[in-house]
């Protein structure tokens, strides 16, 4: 029997009824560092330290005396090298003898209670990696709204480029540049189509006697007013732009020379009919239609030319720069 018993992965000993160990097998003997001879005969007590003495006499053993057992009582066993050992104890008393005697069982509680404390450790850190995580993605969400808000500032900041970089601050034209940069896109157009474009030149008229008699303030009212009539008077797909000073230039979108000279001389009739209180106000037009060896500077230059030619012919009137290598002045207008 005892050699069975030997085989059990659990702790046994029982004593007598004075408290002798009188067996214990090998388990318990590997658990507490004992020899066989070292612990049987020996007082149960020495498998406890003062404190689970106590336990042990005051508590356990009499509830074996009353109710002849206990279930899985939490203790522990002290080693021979003073080493405690926790275990689940259970017991029954054994009458049936001439001597009675106790029976003890005991399950060895380290690996769980290392089991127990790696689970919690794990728990612990499984609990504060999601409270970092938390605060992670809390911190992240934060980003996100500061990157979205930093998004938004910057599209408006790139609005605000965008409107000094192609408008004219004054009149809220488009500007110089972006009549380079369409005149380059109408210019690439034309070469994989076969529709034209053309291109007006306006300057106010004596606009320098307007400054020097009225006052720049005046002045620029005027630029302001006229850049609006240039809005309304000319197509919503032509691209006004203020050249500079009182000189502006419109590109016309798939317009030929007729109907380039139509729209600029509606314009100027426009203009010469508005009040601009005692201000007498009119505009001198070149127009140019872009032919197969035009480039960009080239109509530029060739509307230019008009616009220098209706200046030089007496003013308010719209030339167009064929009319200029022509002897008839059927596409030139005048007041």
């Amino acid at each position: 029997m005892s050699n069975q018993l030997d085989r059990i992965p659990c702790g046994i000993f029982t004593i007598n009824s004075v408290g002798k160990l009188i067996y214990s097998n090998k388990e318990l003997l590997t658990m507490l560092g004992y020899n066989k001879d070292e612990l049987e005969g020996q007082h149960v007590e020495i498998l406890f330290s003062i404190a689970n003495q106590f336990h042990f006499n005051a508590s356990l053993y009499p509830q074996i005396e009353v109710y002849g057992q206990i279930q899985e009582a939490f203790i522990h066993l002290k080693g021979k090298s003073e080493d405690a050992h926790p275990v689940l104890m259970s017991a029954s008393k054994n009458n049936s003898s001439n001597e009675k005697h106790i029976n003890f069982v005991v399950m060895p509680l380290s690996k769980r209670i290392r089991y127990e404390n790696e689970i919690r450790t794990i728990s612990r850190q499984t609990e504060e990696s999601l409270l970092t995580n938390q605060a992670a993605l809390e911190r992240l969400e934060t980003l996100l709204e500061e990157n979205e808000e930093k998004t938004q500032e910057l599209i408006e900041l790139n609005e605000r480029l965008k409107q000094i970089a192609y408008y004219d601050t004054l009149t809220g034209l488009f500007n110089r540049r972006k009549l380079i940069e369409s005149l380059d896109d109408q210019v690439k157009s034309h070469k994989t189509s076969t529709k034209t474009f053309s291109v007006v030149m306006l300057d106010i008229d004596h606009f320098k006697n307007v400054n020097d008699e009225w006052g720049h303030l005046v002045g620029d009212q005027i630029l302001i007013f006229f850049g609006k009539l240039l809005m309304y008077g000319f197509r919503k797909t032509d691209i006004i732009t203020r050249f500079g000073g009182e000189e502006f230039a419109v590109i016309l979108p798939e317009t030929d020379e007729e109907t380039a000279v139509d729209l600029a001389e509606s314009v100027r009739m426009q203009v010469m009919a508005m009040p601009y209180g005692e201000c007498e106000i009119t505009v001198s037009c070149g127009v140019a239609t872009f032919s197969s060896d035009d480039n960009q500077q080239s109509i530029l230059r060739k509307a230019d030319n008009a616009l220098f030619a209706a200046k030089n012919s007496g003013r308010n009137k719209v030339i167009h720069e064929s009319s200029l290598y022509s002897n008839t002045s059927d596409q030139s207008r005048s007041k």
